[in-house]
């Protein structure tokens, strides 16, 4: 019972979320919030890191690190674009400059 009341509440909010905001935005957080969560869920539910030395412990955190640190970079940069060294003109076939050339 308790599960599903989590779960609806989750969802309520998820959708409040994505009627407010850009689903760009929203997504990486909830995908984020989500993990973290569920790593401090299973910390406390199974007792994982009792029997964990400082080794395995660090090369945890490495990973969720890295995870955090991916969906960052793949939210920051996914709108960057290279400029194309030469003019848009270029890009053009001959079909086109024709289409141009005749509407002016």
């Amino acid at each position: 019972m308790i599960v599903l009341g989590c779960s609806l509440l989750q969802i309520n909010y998820l959708n409040k979320a994505l009627d407010t905001f850009n689903t760009a935005v929203v997504s990486p957080i909830y995908y984020v919030m989500f993990t973290t969560f569920t790593i401090f869920a299973s910390m406390i539910m199974f007792k994982d890191w009792a029997s964990r030395n400082a080794a395995q412990i660090a090369t945890k955190l490495c990973g969720f690190v890295t995870i955090l640190s991916g969906t960052f970079l793949l939210h920051k940069t996914k709108d960057m674009r290279e400029k194309p060294i030469l003019p848009p003109h270029v890009f053009m076939t001959a079909e086109d400059t024709k289409n141009i050339s005749e509407a002016t």
